[in-house]
C-alpha cells in the first residue's frame, strides 16, 4: 500500500482561485504519526494553513487524507 512520508510533497487537481488565478494546492508531509499526520497546505506558493489530518486508505491501495478543498493521495507524490 502506498503510504505517506515525511518530507514528501503531495498535490491535488487544478484549482481556480476567485481572481481568476490558476494553481494546484498541494501538502508537504512534516510529520507522520500512528495515524495521522501534520502537514502544510499550499495554494501554489503560498501557505494556507500547517494542520493534522487522519490517515484513511482506499481500499488497501492507498492512504489519502481530506482537506477542506481537496483529498490527497499518497501515490500521487511530486518528489
Amino acid at each position: 500500500m502506498c503510504q505517506f512520508i515525511e518530507g514528501n510533497k503531495y498535490t491535488g487537481e487544478v484549482f481556480y482561485g476567485g481572481c481568476g488565478c490558476m494553481d494546484t494546492v498541494s501538502i508537504t508531509v512534516q510529520k507522520r504519526h500512528d495515524d495521522s499526520i501534520t502537514f502544510e497546505e499550499k495554494f501554489g506558493n503560498t501557505t494556507i494553513r500547517v494542520a493534522e489530518a487522519s490517515i484513511q486508505s482506499e481500499d488497501s491501495w492507498s492512504e489519502y487524507i481530506g482537506t477542506a478543498d481537496d483529498r490527497f493521495f499518497a501515490y500521487a507524490d511530486y518528489v
